[in-house]
């Protein structure tokens, strides 16, 4: 994690790491309603070679890639940094990977960057944007 100030009620970096893990524990139950339950409903996630638009957009895919290529699979977020911009927006830089099924670990090939934007809000932390960069350059 980051050298930041004293943590406040708004700048935790455990309320907002914990935003991810729900995301990957999501992953893991291959649940893409919970998946996207801390997204915004206007929240974009931009992949290798798509964009998706919204909540909605990211709900669709994830149920599509559950049942298909990434089916019994698990996904990670070592988390490297949390950057806060202010109180209630906060930038997340993490390294994502895919343990594909049967498998223990994490695949090297499926290393990725990642950012994520999150937003606070009444009701919590919730994830504005997400960006993935393959790690390997193809």
């Amino acid at each position: 994690m980051t050298n930041q100030p004293p943590a406040t009620a708004q700048r935790s970096e455990s309320a907002v790491t914990a935003v991810i893990d729900d995301v990957q524990a999501a992953w893991t139950a291959h649940d893409p309603d919970a998946f996207v339950e801390r997204y915004e409903a206007d929240a974009t996630a931009t992949l290798l070679g798509s964009h998706l638009p919204d909540r909605e957009a990211i709900r669709a895919t994830m149920t599509e890639v559950f049942a298909g290529p990434l089916k019994g699979s698990r996904g990670f977020s070592d988390i490297q940094r949390v950057r806060f911009l202010n109180d209630d927006v906060a930038v997340v830089h993490s390294i994502g990977s895919i343990a594909p099924a049967g498998y223990g670990e994490p695949s090297a090939e499926t290393r990725s960057r990642e950012t994520w934007i999150l937003s606070r809000r009444d009701d919590g932390w919730r994830v504005a944007a997400y960006q993935s960069t393959p790690e390997r350059a193809v």
